[in-house]
């Protein structure tokens, strides 16, 4: 299950593949067949170090199915 803390935007349970740090971040890249999350660092480093202008998850090397994902806080909408 996800938990998210809207203080310190630590999402936890949310390792990359790629350097297997915690996604700490607002914004990250997620495979939407495997369900695997990147860094949006380590996608773009990915992709460059792999001379690509496309997306392609390192895990089932689909092409395409990589988004950006982003935080949303919900609290900040509504604060009076």
């Amino acid at each position: 299950m996800e938990t998210t803390n809207t203080n310190s935007s630590i999402i936890t349970d949310k390792i990359c593949l790629i350097c297997w740090d915690i996604i700490v971040c607002d914004t990250w890249a997620k495979c939407f067949i495997c369900d695997i999350l990147l860094h949006d660092k380590c996608e773009t480093k990915y992709r460059t170090i792999n001379n690509r202008n496309h997306c392609q998850c390192p895990h089932c090397q689909d092409v395409g199915t990589l988004g950006r994902m982003y935080k949303f806080n919900t609290f900040s909408r509504y604060k009076k």
